[in-house]
């Protein structure tokens, strides 16, 4: 029986090598992260462009661009540097490594499988691209006052904080308010001047850096309003909210959404959708 169930598993074991060789030479068909849930989705690769083509024809979001940006850009970015280094807040090794990036961030999409019609979301891969260095610093820099204004720390606390709801009625319901699209829902002048105003109330962060609140706030707002990636052939700009990808990004949106009145943000801006997300009742009638 065992030397039957190992020819069984070999064979199985062969046959899913073979099926990841034909995956891998075959360009027909894309092989890549699901969204959420660590699960692989495979599909076709024309499909797969289609749904990219879509998201980046919205026009209120994003432009297509006529010329590659890469080099204003780079140069844009060293003249920043040149100004921070000028005013002695970084040394000439330090500004090197913030202008060290010469190449443009691209986008690749992961697919919503939780979702109807498997919607795709764009992500902006910023690993060593142009301002990437810069965003790391800042989002070290930045982060206590992240921690500060993020209600949620995990899924445990959220359970624990459910079971605490007291229930004054068989017909109560709960659910969560999920905003559609948060990066990009997100008014960029509002972050940068929510973030000025936290970085004059909280001094902590001065700990962990050498620039004033007013360079960072100057590099956010560089970083923000020059969002520009490579799709295929074509060069865009994300003229709209922040991207997926950029690891400023989760947190202006802790900084944003924050505070006492958690929703008071978005409750105030009527043209950001909601999706009303059902908590399960047995969670509640325990």
């Amino acid at each position: 029986m065992s030397t039957l169930f190992v020819r069984i598993t070999d064979i199985c074991k062969h046959q899913h090598e073979e099926t990841l060789k034909s995956l891998k030479v075959d360009d027909s068909i894309l092989v890549i992260s699901a969204d959420k849930g660590g699960k692989i989705v495979a599909m076709n690769t024309s499909d797969y462009k289609a749904k990219i083509e879509e998201k980046l024809s919205n026009s209120t979001i994003y432009t297509k661009l006529s010329r590659d940006p890469t080099k204003r850009l780079i140069k844009e970015l060293a003249g920043l540097v040149k100004v921070v280094q000028h005013k002695k807040e970084i040394d000439s090794k330090q500004s090197k490594n913030l202008k060290n990036e010469k190449c443009l961030p691209f986008v690749r999409g992961q697919i919503k499988t939780h979702k109807n019609d498997n919607p795709m979301r764009l992500i902006v891969s910023m690993r060593n691209k142009i301002g990437s260095t810069m965003t790391k610093h800042l989002t070290k820099v930045l982060r206590k006052l992240g921690d500060k204004v993020r209600s949620l720390k995990n899924t445990k606390y959220l359970i624990e904080d459910i079971y605490k709801v007291k229930v004054v009625s068989p017909k109560m319901s709960l659910a969560s308010l999920d905003v559609v699209d948060l990066f990009t829902s997100i008014d960029r002048d509002d972050a940068v001047g929510i973030l000025s105003e936290k970085l004059k109330q909280d001094k902590n962060w001065k700990a962990d850096t050498t620039l004033n609140d007013d360079t960072i706030i100057n590099m956010v707002k560089f970083l923000t309003d020059n969002v520009y990636f490579q799709s295929g052939e074509h060069f865009y700009q994300q003229k709209r909210g922040l991207p997926m990808g950029f690891s400023l990004s989760p947190l202006l949106a802790d900084i944003v959404t924050g505070g006492p009145d958690k929703t008071g943000y978005f409750c105030s801006c009527f043209l950001i959708p909601f999706s009303v997300v059902p908590i399960t009742h047995f969670m509640l009638n325990r």
